[in-house]
C-alpha cells in the first residue's frame, strides 16, 4: 500500500506497541524493501457486503484500528496479533474506489 500524498508505504513495526502487548504499530515508511511493507487481502462477507481482512506479509497480523481515540477522534492503525476470522465486523475493511 502506497500513500501518494506523502509518497510513503504502509509499514508494520518490528516492535510491539503499548496499545496491546502483542500488537504492532503501522506507520508510513519511505522504503519498501522488506515484507513489512507487503500486504494481502482475504475477503469476508459481512451482512450484504464483501469486506476484506488486510494482513501484513511479514508478521501475518491483521490491520485494525486501535481502541484509543485521540482528541480529534482519530485512531492509530495497528497489526492485531491474534485470530480475526469470524469477526469481520471488528477486523475487516470496506474498500471503496475514489
Amino acid at each position: 500500500a502506497h500513500n501518494t500524498k506523502y509518497n510513503q508505504y504502509l509499514k508494520m513495526s518490528t516492535s510491539t506497541c503499548n496499545c496491546n502487548a502483542r500488537d504492532r504499530v503501522v506507520y508510513g515508511g519511505n522504503s519498501a524493501d522488506s515484507t513489512r511493507e507487503q500486504w494481502f487481502f482475504q475477503p469476508a462477507k459481512y451482512e450484504n457486503d464483501v469486506l476484506f481482512f488486510i494482513y501484513n506479509r511479514e508478521f501475518n497480523d491483521a490491520l485494525e484500528l486501535d481502541t484509543i481515540v485521540n482528541a480529534s477522534g482519530d485512531r492509530k492503525a495497528v497489526g492485531h496479533d491474534g485470530e480475526v476470522s469470524g469477526l469481520p465486523e471488528i477486523y475487516s475493511w470496506f474498500i471503496t474506489p475514489f
